[in-house]
Protein backbone atom coordinates (compact mmCIF):
# COMPACT_ATOMS: atom_id res chain seq x y z
CA UNK A 1 0.00 0.00 0.00
CA UNK A 2 1.27 3.46 -0.85
CA UNK A 3 0.27 6.56 1.02
CA UNK A 4 1.37 10.11 0.41
CA UNK A 5 2.20 12.20 3.46
CA UNK A 6 1.40 15.88 3.11
CA UNK A 7 3.62 18.10 5.26
CA UNK A 8 2.56 21.42 3.72
CA UNK A 9 -0.19 23.09 5.79
CA UNK A 10 -1.14 25.15 2.71
CA UNK A 11 -2.09 22.04 0.80
CA UNK A 12 -5.38 20.15 0.45
CA UNK A 13 -8.18 21.11 2.77
CA UNK A 14 -11.56 19.55 3.59
CA UNK A 15 -14.80 21.08 4.81
CA UNK A 16 -17.25 18.70 6.51
CA UNK A 17 -20.89 19.66 6.97
CA UNK A 18 -23.14 17.54 9.16
CA UNK A 19 -26.73 17.94 7.97
CA UNK A 20 -30.02 16.78 9.49
CA UNK A 21 -32.84 16.79 6.92
CA UNK A 22 -36.47 17.23 7.99
CA UNK A 23 -38.69 14.14 7.89
CA UNK A 24 -40.30 13.82 4.46
CA UNK A 25 -37.80 16.21 2.84
CA UNK A 26 -35.09 13.72 1.83
CA UNK A 27 -35.96 13.53 -1.88
CA UNK A 28 -36.34 17.30 -2.20
CA UNK A 29 -33.00 17.78 -0.47
CA UNK A 30 -31.26 15.29 -2.77
CA UNK A 31 -32.75 17.01 -5.83
CA UNK A 32 -31.69 20.45 -4.61
CA UNK A 33 -28.13 19.30 -3.94
CA UNK A 34 -27.86 17.48 -7.28
CA UNK A 35 -29.57 20.12 -9.40
CA UNK A 36 -28.33 23.32 -7.72
CA UNK A 37 -25.65 23.01 -5.05
CA UNK A 38 -23.19 20.74 -6.87
CA UNK A 39 -23.48 22.51 -10.26
CA UNK A 40 -22.95 25.91 -8.58
CA UNK A 41 -19.97 24.72 -6.55
CA UNK A 42 -18.09 22.40 -8.90
CA UNK A 43 -16.46 25.22 -10.87
CA UNK A 44 -15.64 27.41 -7.87
CA UNK A 45 -11.92 28.25 -7.78
CA UNK A 46 -10.03 25.65 -5.74
CA UNK A 47 -12.86 23.09 -5.56
CA UNK A 48 -11.49 19.57 -6.10
CA UNK A 49 -14.29 17.18 -5.12
CA UNK A 50 -17.59 17.10 -3.33
CA UNK A 51 -19.35 14.13 -1.76
CA UNK A 52 -22.76 13.85 -0.14
CA UNK A 53 -22.86 10.89 2.25
CA UNK A 54 -26.02 9.43 3.77
CA UNK A 55 -26.07 7.48 7.02
CA UNK A 56 -26.82 3.80 6.64
CA UNK A 57 -28.92 3.87 9.83
CA UNK A 58 -30.70 7.23 9.57
CA UNK A 59 -32.02 8.34 6.17
CA UNK A 60 -32.19 11.97 7.32
CA UNK A 61 -28.55 12.25 8.47
CA UNK A 62 -26.07 13.46 5.84
CA UNK A 63 -22.47 14.56 5.68
CA UNK A 64 -21.19 16.74 2.85
CA UNK A 65 -17.45 16.69 2.22
CA UNK A 66 -15.83 19.26 -0.02
CA UNK A 67 -12.16 19.01 -0.94
CA UNK A 68 -10.22 22.18 -1.72
CA UNK A 69 -6.77 23.05 -3.06
CA UNK A 70 -6.02 24.83 0.22
CA UNK A 71 -7.61 26.55 3.20
CA UNK A 72 -7.57 29.92 1.46
CA UNK A 73 -9.79 28.59 -1.36
CA UNK A 74 -12.20 27.06 1.16
CA UNK A 75 -12.38 30.34 3.07
CA UNK A 76 -12.98 32.21 -0.17
CA UNK A 77 -15.93 29.92 -0.87
CA UNK A 78 -17.25 30.45 2.69
CA UNK A 79 -17.44 34.22 2.08
CA UNK A 80 -18.85 34.00 -1.46
CA UNK A 81 -22.27 34.53 -3.03
CA UNK A 82 -22.12 30.88 -4.11
CA UNK A 83 -21.94 29.80 -0.47
CA UNK A 84 -24.88 32.07 0.42
CA UNK A 85 -26.94 30.66 -2.47
CA UNK A 86 -26.09 27.07 -1.48
CA UNK A 87 -26.97 27.74 2.16
CA UNK A 88 -30.30 29.27 1.18
CA UNK A 89 -31.07 26.34 -1.14
CA UNK A 90 -30.46 23.72 1.57
CA UNK A 91 -31.89 25.66 4.54
CA UNK A 92 -35.56 24.89 3.77
CA UNK A 93 -34.87 21.13 3.94
CA UNK A 94 -32.88 21.14 7.20
CA UNK A 95 -34.03 20.77 10.80
CA UNK A 96 -31.21 23.01 12.04
CA UNK A 97 -28.10 24.83 10.87
CA UNK A 98 -25.40 22.54 9.47
CA UNK A 99 -22.41 21.82 11.72
CA UNK A 100 -19.12 22.73 10.02
CA UNK A 101 -15.74 21.18 10.77
CA UNK A 102 -12.60 21.77 8.73
CA UNK A 103 -9.51 19.63 8.25
CA UNK A 104 -6.06 19.70 6.67
CA UNK A 105 -5.31 16.51 4.76
CA UNK A 106 -2.28 14.93 6.40
CA UNK A 107 -2.11 11.74 4.33
CA UNK A 108 -4.07 10.17 1.51
CA UNK A 109 -4.21 7.14 -0.74
CA UNK A 110 -6.34 6.62 -3.84
CA UNK A 111 -6.76 3.15 -5.26
CA UNK A 112 -7.49 4.35 -8.77
CA UNK A 113 -5.55 2.04 -11.11
CA UNK A 114 -8.60 0.08 -12.24
CA UNK A 115 -11.28 1.75 -10.16
CA UNK A 116 -14.35 3.02 -11.98
CA UNK A 117 -16.47 5.46 -9.94
CA UNK A 118 -19.88 4.24 -8.78
CA UNK A 119 -23.03 5.61 -10.32
CA UNK A 120 -24.04 8.70 -8.43
CA UNK A 121 -27.52 8.86 -6.98
CA UNK A 122 -27.86 12.55 -7.85
CA UNK A 123 -29.08 12.28 -11.42
CA UNK A 124 -25.86 11.02 -13.01
CA UNK A 125 -26.89 7.76 -14.61
CA UNK A 126 -23.87 7.32 -16.85
CA UNK A 127 -20.44 6.45 -15.53
CA UNK A 128 -17.49 7.59 -17.61
CA UNK A 129 -14.46 5.34 -17.78
CA UNK A 130 -11.13 7.11 -17.90
CA UNK A 131 -9.77 7.59 -21.41
CA UNK A 132 -6.79 5.45 -22.48
CA UNK A 133 -4.63 8.59 -22.39
CA UNK A 134 -5.66 9.35 -18.79
CA UNK A 135 -5.13 5.71 -17.77
CA UNK A 136 -1.60 5.86 -19.20
CA UNK A 137 -0.91 9.08 -17.25
CA UNK A 138 -2.12 7.46 -14.04
CA UNK A 139 0.14 4.43 -14.55
CA UNK A 140 3.12 6.67 -15.35
CA UNK A 141 2.46 8.80 -12.26
CA UNK A 142 2.11 5.69 -10.10
CA UNK A 143 5.48 4.34 -11.32
CA UNK A 144 7.18 7.69 -10.59
CA UNK A 145 5.80 7.71 -7.03
CA UNK A 146 7.01 4.14 -6.47
CA UNK A 147 10.54 5.08 -7.60
CA UNK A 148 10.67 7.97 -5.12
CA UNK A 149 10.37 5.61 -2.15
Amino acid sequence: MTMEIDDDQNSRFVRRLALKVKEGQREGFLSAVGDQVIPRTKNFHGMRRMYLLNSDVSPTDFVMLSFWNDKKDAESYQSSDTFVANSNTMREFLESDPLLSQYHIEAHHVNSDELVPPKASLGQNKVKKASPKRQARRKSSSKKKSRKR
